[in-house]
Formats: C-alpha cells, structure tokens, sequence
C-alpha cells in the first residue's frame, strides 16, 4: 500500500486506540493479546494473553503500562511485559458488551501520581501505580456503566455513564458537585462513549445523541447545543482546533463538522460512521470512519475549511483511531491488522493524479445493431486516495432514453484505482440522426483539472446482414424493416439479367422475377403487397458474376 511502512498481523478486530511511549507502540485487541510493537519495524516486542478482549486504550507511566481488561486494571512492566499487578473492580462476571455500538470500554488515566479507572459498575476507582492498592473510589449510585473515560482538572472529576449522565465530582471529599441528564433521548439512545475533552470554561463528550451540547464546568448546564437534523449521532472523541469542536457523527448523516457555538464552520461527506477519535496535526485534521467492518477511509482533512488533502482506503474499517508519532501514523482495522504510515508523504499536494482518454469518439450504428456500451476508463495513477467528481450532458433530439450514462456522482478514487464511465446505446429506440455525450471529470484535490470525454453518436437506417459497402459490389435492402416497398440496391453491375427470389422462412420459394439491368447501379422495388408479407424470411439475387443473400423484414 502506498506509504505503507509495515502490517503487523493479528488473528481479531482491534478496536482499541493504540498509543506510543519513545520507540514502542501499545495495544490490545479482540484476539485478548496486549502487544508491545517497535515503532518504527512493526516487530513485536513482546505479547501478554488477557482472560478477557481488549478495547480501551493503554497508559503508559512510570515504566509501566496499564491497561483495562474485562472486570480488572493490570499493569505490565513497559519493557519486558512481565506481571506486577492487577486491580479487580468486581468479581462479578464482566459486561462486556452492553449493545452493538459498545466498542470501548473506559481507559485508564493519571492524575497527580493516582491511575483512575472507571468500570462496569457504575465506580471511578483511584490506584496506587507502584502497588494496584486502592485509594479512591466514587459509585454514582446510578448502577450504569461507565464507558466514558473521564477526565480530571482542578481536582474535579468529570465522568458520564450508559444512561445519559454526566457528573463533577470534587475528589477531595468525593462529593457531587453536580449531574446532567441529556434531554430528548430516543430509546437505546444516549449513552455517553467518548473520552472527555476540556477546552477553556466548558466540558466537551461524544454520546450516543443526536444533540451535541457542551457544559459549563461549573454548573454542568449546556452552554449551547448542536443538532444537524439527521437523526443521527454523535459519538467521537472531541479535539479542538482553536475554539471550535471536530465532531463526527454517524447513520442518517455520515459527515464530520467543525462546529464553533453550535455554528457549521464546515462539514465534510463520508463514506460511514465515526466512533473514533480524530487526531489534528498542524492544519490537518486526521479522522477514519469504522464502517461495521465494511470499507472505509482515514482521510486527511484541511482542519481550516474542511478541503479533502488525500485519504488512505480500508479495506476492514474498525472504531480504532489513528495515533500519530513522529513522522508515523498508526491505525488498526477490523482484520487484526496494525499498520503505520508516512503520514507527511500523504500531505504532498501532487500525490493524486486522475487520468483519462480526452479524445472524442465516434460511433456509428444502425438501427437493427444490438445495444452497445461504451467504457471509457478514469485511472488515478499516483499513490493517493481522491474522490472523483462526474457529470454528464446529452444532447439530440430525442436524446431519449435510448441513451443512458453513468450517473451523476461523487465516487471514491483509492490510490492506483480505476473507475469505468459507461455510456449505454439502445440503437432500436433512438431516431436516426446525431447525438453526443459530454462527461466531465474532475478530483476533490485538484478541481481546477477538469477534463471532458465527448462521444459523437450517429444513428443510421437499419439495413440487412449483407449490407457492409455499398462502394465495394454489395446488395444494400431497404428500409429495414418494410412497410410498403422492398428496395434491393446494387452497384457496380454489368447489364444484364438479374433474377430475384424470395423466400419463406421455411424455404419455400413464393415469389421470383426476371429483372433487366441496364447500367452499373440498379434498384429493385418489389410492392409487399404483391407478395404474401408473413411469409418473406429470405431473399436471393443472381446477377452474372455474383449471387447475394439475406433477411428481409417487414413489417407485419
């Protein structure tokens, strides 16, 4: 794959965000294998089998990784992936998975020496990262599941559960400072999914809602609320740039925004869900959809306005995230793999280039021809994803429906992909005369390029089988089929007889006639009335050097 460094194969779906501490990539996944991975040559370091899979994202402190598994917290020695301990939140059996969209369960964080992890069990619990010891846990009282990961700042704990409930806790006393419920929740809907992100006074989250609404941190009310009024939700991981959220939401809807106060800066299409969390670099926003495992994209985004830079397809698309070190980006899929990019090669402005045939093409048929298509290939053949804009004009009178084209779109491009503009003729419905096709094509990336394919349609009488050049001593028959008058044409000849016979479908002779030629070109006129019209199949002309054969048509 283009910019590809290394593919690491694992044998599940990795749904966890990976994460990098100096030369060393962490992850766990749905194999129940956490793995330490060279950065920089995708070789495992080392691996630790877990009772339970893996879908929330590791912490690395003090030569430590930690790590969430089912219903325990443990923690690995960073370097060598020996045992120290694990932390057990309920000896109950874990939930593992609460609905279809549970992609993530809470991941471990610090805060002032203190590794906090919230579980299961409606509990937020505080560890000793030398010892696993407990000490502190706060229990909403709610009994909903946390799979939220929360985040602290002066001393207060935010955290939001399955339920639609977000909470401040002040870790002194353990004390509620104060819980919001979402309003206007669709059943099944609401729970709250993301990482929690602070930016000035107000407290931003990813939920299963359709209305984003961020908090005052103070009072735990909404400061203003986004709703895009597609039905859809809005799950992402919050990032920032500058003062406005990237938001990435899901069914019905299928697009990232960059919202500032409940305002659209700009909105970007894509091709599926985003239960992820993006990542900005600079100006370019990093955001991948997950798909359910169908295709997706990790597409590189102009974080100023919301202009496609260039995307990488994929093939199995998971809810991991792109994780971004050093001139890498890291992202797992839904196939067990982890691979790492250059990222950097992705920003060069010329790493798509669409090409196609521009030269115009005529095509010529009768009306008796059998329907014809016309492919004409659209090839990027540089290493970057595009998406491809097309349109098309038909002109003619009738234009009709004798003509159909590939439809007006948007498309995906992948790097060193093809795409075919087809272009169908019904001969038999079309009137005789002139008719052309007009496709323009152009790329997300490059829209100043755009390039026109031009098809010069000419549809003709129909005429017989035998009929190829009139020029080069054929019989041409006419009008195919007929209605009043058979016209048999013949170039070329010498004078002399010329015996013309028609035949039934069947074989039988019912109809001849001795005709004179007189001159090089010679046309017969035979009334269908004067023969029995649903007999004629065939006809034979004998001339002195030559003898023609075919179908004759007519209208019954």
């Amino acid at each position: 794959e283009p910019f590809q460094v290394w593919s690491l194969k694992t044998t599940a779906p990795i749904n966890a965000y990976p994460v990098v501490n100096d030369t060393i990539l962490y992850f766990g996944g749905m194999d129940k294998k956490f793995y330490a991975v060279h950065a920089e040559t995708g070789e495992i370091i080392w691996s630790y089998t877990a009772p339970y899979y893996i879908n929330s994202t590791a912490l690395v402190y003090h030569e430590k990784v930690y790590f969430e598994c089912g219903f325990k917290l443990y923690a690995l020695n960073a370097l060598t992936g020996e045992f120290e301990w694990s932390y057990v939140a309920n000896n109950a059996e874990p939930v593992l998975n609460i609905y279809d969209t549970d992609y993530h369960h809470s991941s471990p964080i610090e805060h002032n020496g203190i590794i906090y992890l919230a579980d299961a069990w409606a509990n937020v619990n505080g560890l000793n990262p030398e010892t696993g010891e407990l000490v502190f846990k706060y229990n909403t009282g709610a009994g909903s599941p946390i799979r939220a990961t929360p985040i602290v700042k002066d001393s207060v704990l935010y955290l939001g559960d399955w339920d639609s409930r977000v909470y401040a806790v002040n870790m002194a006393d353990s004390s509620l400072l104060w819980k919001h419920t979402l309003v206007g929740i669709r059943q099944y809907y609401g729970a709250i999914v993301s990482e929690f992100a602070i930016h000035d006074t107000l407290l931003y989250f990813g939920s299963q809602h359709d209305v984003y609404s961020p908090l005052d941190l103070k009072t735990g009310s909404p400061v203003w609320t986004f709703d895009d009024g597609k039905a859809t939700y809005l799950p992402s991981t919050p990032v920032m740039y500058g003062d406005s959220v990237i938001i990435g939401t899901t069914i019905n809807s299928n697009k990232i925004y960059s919202v500032y106060n409940g305002h659209i800066n700009w909105e970007f299409p894509m091709d599926g869900i985003c239960f992820v969390k993006p990542v900005i670099v600079d100006t370019v926003l990093f955001m991948n959809t997950s798909n359910f495992g169908g295709t997706g994209h990790l597409f590189a985004i102009d974080a100023r306005n919301g202009k496609l830079i260039n995307q990488l397809h994929i093939t199995s698309a998971s809810p991991t995230s792109p994780v971004v070190s050093g001139d890498l980006i890291f992202i797992g899929d839904n196939a067990g793999y982890m691979k790492a990019f250059r990222y950097k090669q992705m920003l060069e402005k010329d790493t798509a280039n669409i090409s196609m045939d521009t030269t115009t093409v005529s095509i010529v048929l009768k009306k008796n021809d059998e329907n014809y298509t016309e492919k004409i290939p659209v090839n990027n053949i540089a290493t970057g994803c595009d998406v491809l804009h097309l349109s098309n004009e038909i002109s003619g009178n009738p234009a009709a429906k004798g003509i159909t084209c590939t439809a007006s779109k948007t498309s995906h491009l992948t790097q060193g992909g093809s795409f075919n503009l087809t272009c169908n003729i019904k001969p038999s419905i079309l009137e005789v005369g002139n008719y052309q096709v007009k496709y323009t094509v152009y790329s997300e990336r490059h829209p100043e390029k755009k390039m026109n394919k031009i098809l010069q349609i000419t549809i003709e009488d129909a005429v017989s089988d035998i009929m190829e050049n009139i020029k080069s001593n054929e019989c041409l028959v006419y009008p195919v089929p007929a209605n009043q008058t058979i016209h048999f044409k013949l170039n070329n000849q010498q004078p002399g007889p010329v015996i013309l016979n028609l035949f039934s479908p069947d074989g039988k002779l019912i109809f001849e006639e001795l005709i004179r030629c007189n001159g090089s070109e010679m046309i017969i006129e035979i009334p269908i009335n004067e023969v029995p019209v649903e007999d004629i199949g065939f006809y034979r002309l004998l001339t002195q050097k030559q003898v023609y054969t075919g179908t004759v048509l007519v209208n019954k």
